[in-house]
């Protein structure tokens, strides 16, 4: 007997060691070591920081989140994480697009705000795991969990807000296809909120995105009254809140006529836009701008110069009326360039510098443009160079001013002058610009490379020139005139691996 409870101390000695042995071997495992150092992580700000960090390198972070929701998968068990840990997690994957991890992490994160009674934890999460559903088209879950948090009760962070959860449902409605149901949620919310102007423009929205343009620009007229009628302690005080209320009115419809664009109902688009400039001149360069993205060319230079006119007789600040003429002669500027017009084009550029001669922009777009129609070339050099001097001084005055700015050229400002000596032929130093250009994240652009590669051919280095021409091909597009020209990039790729 007693040799047998010697061995059965013996044993248990033993497994205990082999269980320390493998929890160690556990804690030895540095991405669990980091998961968990986020628990330690306080302050809005920190936490912030945190993420923000994490996603500088997100293949690393994916890894993390993978290796943290492996460590959660024991549901019996409590989550080894708290709310920072778990939130930082849900914000880290849901800006990875990684819809399932982030979704396990707000749960987490709305059982430890529940537990700590945190009306300001409730808000924050809940505000993540609804934009995490809408992100995602997940228009029932969306609802579902708007409506929990609307019967929250017993804290006034979380009374503050559900005026604005309860827009977020409206929506939610709305792009779920339950359009009437949306409007008569905002119908009641008119009534609640006393006919305040915040959901009658939310139900102009509304109304606009199902087609009913002449029942939505209605509603937007009505909202834009009840902002006038907006009254405060004082005169300056009403002012401001009234200024502040109809620029929130117009950007909701802005914002909206955008989306129907990327959506590429592009008609819907400029009839909402040519409908609203009846009613607001505000509106009349933004159908210009969706003319000109929808192709309609001819059709958008008129409509321009017609906003130009509208908005010189506006009665508003002379700064803000200069603002919005500049922007409409830019991007005028941009349609003339597309109809091959390019006198008119530069006619445009130049009176912006005449007019702003301290704007890199304006510069490096004329030097640009007479380059790449190889037309005054060496006028076109001198812009481009004054463009990144100009550039350089806004750096300095921004850091001057406070303001973190990292102190590099603009890489479409390099790569300009790449371009335009290029065309002189001087290709050793258009490919050094080029080369320079493509070294940042800004600079990752299917044009930049597709110069690059034409400097590489002129050069003699095909070899060089396909692998440029490769990565342009697997870039990301950012706009129509990206997948016209990565269409001429395959084109040249093709025809130069066949030689």
């Amino acid at each position: 007997m007693g040799r047998t409870k010697t061995w059965s101390r013996f044993a248990a000695v033993v497994v205990a060691t082999v269980l320390a042995g493998v929890a160690a071997r556990a804690d030895d495992n540095p991405l669990r070591q980091q998961a968990l150092r986020l628990n330690d992580v306080t302050g809005e700000d920190s936490i912030k920081a945190k993420i923000v960090e994490l996603l500088k390198d997100k293949p690393a972070a994916k890894k993390l989140v993978a290796e943290a929701l492996e460590m959660s998968k024991d549901k019996e068990k409590d989550s080894p994480f708290n709310y920072n840990g778990a939130y930082i997690l849900a914000r880290t994957a849901q800006f990875n697009k990684d819809f399932d991890s982030s979704l396990v992490f707000y749960k987490v994160c709305v059982e430890q705000a529940a537990k700590l009674r945190s009306g300001q934890k409730l808000v924050q999460v809940y505000d993540g795991l609804i934009m995490l559903f809408l992100d995602n088209k997940k228009f029932e879950d969306a609802v579902a969990a708007c409506q929990q948090f609307l019967e929250l009760r017993g804290n006034k962070d979380l009374e503050k807000v559900k005026p604005f959860v309860m827009e977020k449902m409206i929506q939610a409605l709305a792009r779920g296809g339950k359009v009437d149901d949306a409007l008569k949620m905002a119908d009641r919310a008119v009534e609640v909120f006393d006919g305040n102007w915040y959901f009658v423009r939310l139900k102009a929205e509304i109304l606009a995105e199902a087609g009913k343009v002449t029942e939505a620009v209605n509603a937007y007229e009505d909202a834009v009254d009840k902002a006038k009628a907006l009254k405060g302690d004082n005169e300056a005080e009403a002012d401001k809140a009234r200024k502040e209320a109809k620029d929130a009115i117009r950007a909701g419809m802005e914002e909206l006529i955008i989306n129907l664009v990327k959506q590429m109902k592009s008609d819907d688009a400029v009839k909402l836009a040519d409908e609203l400039t009846k009613a607001d001149w505000y509106f009349a360069r933004l159908k210009a701008e969706v003319l000109r993205e929808s192709g309609k060319l001819d059709e958008a230079v008129v409509a321009f110069e017609e906003a130009i006119a509208q908005v010189s007789k506006a009665k508003i600040e002379d700064a803000l009326k200069k603002k919005i003429v500049d922007r409409c002669r830019y991007v005028l500027s941009g349609v003339f360039t597309d109809l091959k017009q390019i006198d008119k084009a530069a006619e445009q550029l130049q009176r912006l510098i005449k007019e702003n001669p301290e704007s890199a922009t304006y510069h490096n777009d004329l030097g640009y443009i007479w380059a790449d129609h190889d037309m005054n070339l060496d006028e076109s050099e001198k812009l481009i160079r004054k463009a990144l001097v100009l550039d350089k001084a806004e750096r300095e005055k921004a850091k001057k001013d406070g303001d973190e700015v990292e102190d590099k050229d603009n890489p479409a400002y390099l790569d300009s002058l790449g371009w335009v000596l290029f065309k002189k032929k001087d290709f050793a130093q258009a490919k050094k610009y080029l080369l320079e250009a493509t070294k940042g994240e800004d600079g990752q652009h299917v044009e930049i490379y597709d110069h690059l590669a034409d400097v590489h051919v002129a050069l003699g280095e095909k070899d060089e020139a396909i692998a440029v021409w490769k990565k342009a091909v697997a870039l990301e597009n950012v706009s129509r005139q990206d997948d016209k020209r990565k269409d001429e990039v395959k084109k040249k790729l093709e025809a130069a691996e066949k030689k």
